[in-house]
């Protein structure tokens, strides 16, 4: 089986149906998946207004979802078997602790901006013990001006 182009996906498992698999992958890979089916999807002159926003709010459920496991994996990272490992990730949060709240700052900046890597700050979060609410809150929103601008791109050049 050949490789599917973005029509072959649209027609195969629909807008709704694509923005799923696309959220899956965005999630999982630490590249720009969602940003480029986003981009792609308002530029298509078929898609209604409403399709685009739907497919935004799929994309980012799926991927902050499957980022989940991520955060909690970095809340375990003192139980990292190795003790050096363990000394590290010690001071590296008492530095970060300092800041107080400029770590929601930071992971709703990467959220928007993809810097610092966003993948990378799910798992400092969750490192730093932030509490689940505060970084499903920062994430969403910050994802959601993301995808959104991204796709709102195109609409600024017709």
């Amino acid at each position: 089986m050949g490789r599917m182009n973005f029509e072959e996906m649209l027609a195969t498992f629909g807008v709704y149906g694509a923005s799923v698999i696309v959220g899956i992958l965005s999630g999982l890979l630490p590249l720009p998946v969602g940003e480029s089916f986003l981009l792609a999807l308002s530029s298509e002159a078929r898609v209604s207004w409403w399709a685009l926003q739907g497919s935004i709010l799929i994309v980012v459920a799926i991927q902050t979802a499957i980022r989940v496991p991520m955060f909690y994996a970095g809340t375990r990272a003192d139980h990292v078997p190795s003790k050096r490992w363990r000394d590290r990730l010690e001071r590296a949060r008492k530095k970060v602790e300092k800041w107080q709240d400029k770590p929601k700052w930071i992971l709703f900046i990467a959220a928007v901006f993809g810097f610092p890597p966003y993948y990378l700050a799910v798992i400092v979060a969750g490192i730093l013990k932030m509490p689940l609410r505060t970084f499903l809150i920062v994430s969403v929103a910050g994802r959601l001006i993301h995808y959104g601008a991204i796709a709102a791109s195109p609409y600024l050049f017709r």
